[in-house]
């Protein structure tokens, strides 16, 4: 019995669209972007040395369609790392952090196309509660540590 022309073709067609699942190259975010709060703080505490998650720097943690589970969990720890570094105080230390925090997430934002603006927003809210009412020498340690990690995060 022949089969249609059309069927002869298709079945081959679905076969192999069926071995191309699982096998796309998905974006994903490096493990060490998933780590806790703490080694985040651990990281932000080499600034304005190298500041990195296992050797990632915090810019790569943001990746151009990052799946959204993992942009939630970089997000909440991110938003959790800013508001800690405000709760401490913002003196010129934390202050410093806290800005490389933000100026590392916005260098990896950038080539997103908008998929982390609202986290960013978010994260420099958090980490600028309360800087308005700082000294401005703490006020500046933030801007030089956001310039340092728009530029080497």
């Amino acid at each position: 019995m022949r089969r249609p022309l059309s069927i002869a073709f298709a079945i081959p067609a679905v076969i192999l669209a069926l071995a191309g699942c699982g096998r796309q190259d998905e974006v994903t975010t490096p493990v060490a972007c998933l780590e806790p709060v703490s080694a985040w703080q651990e990281a932000l505490d080499a600034a304005p040395g190298k500041v990195a998650l296992d050797g990632v720097p915090i810019s790569d943690c943001l990746p151009a369609d990052q799946p959204a589970g993992e942009q939630e969990t970089v997000g909440l720890t991110v938003v959790e790392v800013a508001t800690i570094l405000a709760r401490e105080g913002l003196d010129d230390r934390t202050a410093f952090e806290a800005g490389y925090l933000v100026g590392a997430l916005e260098r990896g934002a950038g080539s997103t196309q908008g998929i982390h603006t609202t986290l960013i927003d978010r994260v420099t809210t958090a980490a600028t509660n309360g800087l308005a009412a700082r000294p401005e020498a703490v006020r500046g340690a933030y801007r030089e540590g956001y310039e340092t990690g728009k530029t080497d995060g």
